[in-house]
């Protein structure tokens, strides 16, 4: 009986788990923090106050793990635009030329595409969430050779500790990992941090209209 455990229950661990639950018999999320309750903002993603739009592929493949992913996201309020069309986009040398795509894409808050997905990942029976939990370490054996049996999670209301054994470990906790001081502590090299400079940037801001 095979089990998993995704650190981190971002959009990218939810994703993570929600393939990996096809494979195993059962995973499990850990997440630092409490998901709201309600369509709001957590601590954990601080860039979620930034106008969010989710690209057709990013759509489409939402979809195609959550199926009546885009269905939900509409009826939440989602506001459908189709790229080169709906959307004016202004380059170093003017206005690009408008035109049909048939690329749709979806404008809407980080909140709601994160809790569209975690209502829908939270429906396969095989998937549980552990709410404000910190995987403190990974569990490992040496025989016949290194190789990860599990984590070391640590309650956040409780204090109290225990172990969680799995087949499978996928770190998705993104800028907190501490996968490379984990494996230092096995006794394992750590592969060299590696950063791209993407070289871009964005920022928004919100603006009330007057009629």
């Amino acid at each position: 009986m095979p089990t998993a455990v995704v650190i981190g229950g971002s959009l990218a661990g939810m994703c993570a788990a929600r393939v990996l639950s096809d494979f195993v018999d059962g995973v499990t999320i850990i997440e630092r923090d409490a998901y709201p309750l309600t369509h709001d903002f957590r601590p954990g993603v601080p860039q979620a106050r930034h106008l969010h739009n989710l690209l057709a592929r990013g759509l489409r493949e939402y979809e195609s793990l959550f199926p009546g992913f885009k269905r939900k996201m509409l009826d939440s309020g989602a506001i459908p635009v189709e790229s080169g069309w709906d959307v004016a986009t202004r380059l170093p040398h003017g206005w690009a030329r408008r035109g049909h795509s048939e690329l749709w894409q979806l404008y809407a808050s980080r909140p709601l595409i994160e809790s569209t997905v975690r209502e829908l990942c939270q429906r396969l029976k095989n998937v549980t969430f552990v709410e404000r939990a910190d995987v403190t370490g990974l569990r490992a054996t040496r025989e016949p050779y290194p190789y990860c049996t599990g984590v070391e999670v640590r309650s956040r209301d409780e204090g109290t500790t225990r172990t969680l054994d799995a087949d499978l470990v996928v770190d998705a906790s993104g800028a907190h990992s501490k996968a490379a001081e984990w494996l230092r502590q096995m006794g394992l090299e750590a592969p060299e941090d590696e950063i791209v400079d993407g070289l871009t940037g964005y920022s928004s801001r919100w603006f009330r209209y007057k009629e």
